[in-house]
């Protein structure tokens, strides 16, 4: 048996975040603990911030928000979670959209969903409910128009997977806890899990690259707009205050003069970016 010296940390150096909590959560799994004694045991540690991650959502998100944000705002941060119960209604993914902005304006600050979504959650055909199904899109596209993250637990260590017996690393922690094995037919292999939580990864960023790029491009025209417009007005400026017999064509001058100045100066501003990127280097 391995042994080594245990060095107790009693205390952070920094003021801590806690961002995987499930303390006083809408669960109700553990005892509770008066939040007075909670707020005490993290000052002396020195954690800063607990982010309960298990909120549920309407009355029970509501309960932990009254009990445990509003009283301390600047300790607590409670996560909601997709209702799966729901999972076969029509307009699913549009419901949990709806649910998440409920919680969201009620005081929820993120979305927690748990493994048992590819592991456990099933439809009424009986299949299970992938992690990228698309009847989940509207609700991670509500997530990011409000800004708010998502806290994602997806799969779980490889000895999870692998057969009960006497080669699993993890024997001892699975004999006392025999429903966190996954081996078997009736769940999908680790890889299945991780590749699926990577396509909707991959799906939501090139929603965002598309609009990216479409609000970048259009915020580019008008810097462009505004860069020439101002080099025109000040070229103007600077003719009118020297010139002394102002004509169309002083005018006309003055104005390609901006137009050309105000369009090569982002671009002369890259050029002189990339030398000097390129001096670095």
């Amino acid at each position: 048996m391995l042994k080594v010296p245990a060095h107790e940390v009693e205390r952070a150096a920094f003021p801590a975040v806690d961002v995987h909590n499930h303390v006083n959560d809408a669960r109700g799994d553990d005892p509770p603990v008066p939040v007075a004694e909670l707020v005490a045991r993290m000052d002396r540690v020195n954690v800063k911030r607990i982010v309960i991650l298990t909120g549920r959502w309407g009355e029970a998100l509501q309960g932990v928000i009254d009990r445990m944000v509003k009283p301390h705002p600047d300790r607590f941060t409670v996560f909601t979670e997709p209702d799966w119960s729901r999972i076969d209604e029509p307009g699913f993914g549009e419901a949990m959209a709806a649910q998440v902005r409920d919680s969201f304006a009620r005081g929820a600050r993120g979305l927690k969903v748990l493994k048992s979504l590819g592991l456990v959650v099933r439809d009424r055909t009986g299949r299970l409910v992938t992690v990228d199904d698309p009847r989940l899109d509207p609700m991670w596209a509500e997530c990011g128009r409000l800004g708010i993250p998502v806290s994602i637990h997806t799969s779980d260590p490889d000895a999870f997977f692998e057969p009960l017996d006497a080669t699993n690393e993890r024997w001892d922690e699975l004999g006392e806890h025999p429903d966190w094995s996954f081996h078997g037919p009736k769940f999908p292999p680790k890889r299945a899990l991780l590749d699926a939580r990577n396509r909707v990864g991959h799906r939501i960023q090139r929603n965002l690259d598309g609009i990216q790029i479409a609000l970048g491009s259009r915020w580019k025209l008008w810097m462009q707009v505004v860069s020439i417009t101002l080099t025109v007005l000040f070229v103007e400026l600077g003719i009118l205050t020297n010139v002394k017999n102002y004509t169309k064509t002083t005018l006309v001058v003055g104005v390609v003069l901006g137009i050309v100045g105000g369009y090569l100066a982002p671009v002369t501003r890259d050029v002189v970016a990339a030398l000097q990127s390129i001096r670095k280097g």
